[in-house]
């Protein structure tokens, strides 16, 4: 029973539709998103794509395979859903990102499954994907 008010379902995103923006962040503070109507302290900035958008893609998803050992669970080529489990006690958080060509960006969202307050995990995660993809790609983030 309270396992079950502590916990979020896995958000479904195999419907999304090509330029349909991420799922709105729950109203617990353990979800950061880029998407724009994110509450300035859960907002994050989406990550920057130069040249080829497949390219960037590519890249994100080795990112959060390598650098974060997620596992992606569903990849359409503009939207995937990745499974990122915290390092001590190994609770599983979703991450989300979406290719948006015409923006020019990768909207992304990482939430807690589990629990209210996730002690800045999901941003920390944010700020370590966004450094290594642009690491690999060689860019600045401007």
């Amino acid at each position: 029973m309270i396992w079950s008010l502590l916990s979020s379902a896995v958000p479904d995103v195999s419907g999304l539709a090509p330029g349909e923006p991420l799922p709105v962040c729950p109203k617990t503070p353990n979800c950061v998103c880029s998407e724009d109507g994110t509450p300035e302290a859960r907002r994050v900035e989406p990550l920057p794509v130069h040249g080829d958008p497949a390219a960037a893609w590519g890249v994100l998803k080795a990112v959060i395979r390598e650098d974060l050992g997620g596992k992606l669970r569903s990849d359409t080529g503009t939207v995937l859903h990745a499974v990122v489990r915290t390092l001590v006690l190994r609770f599983p958080d979703d991450l989300l990102a979406r290719r948006d060509d015409e923006g020019g960006v990768i909207h992304l969202r990482s939430a807690s499954r589990v629990g209210r307050s996730d002690l800045g995990t999901n941003r920390r995660r944010v700020d370590k994907l966004r450094t290594a993809y642009l690491k690999r790609l060689g860019a600045s983030d401007e």
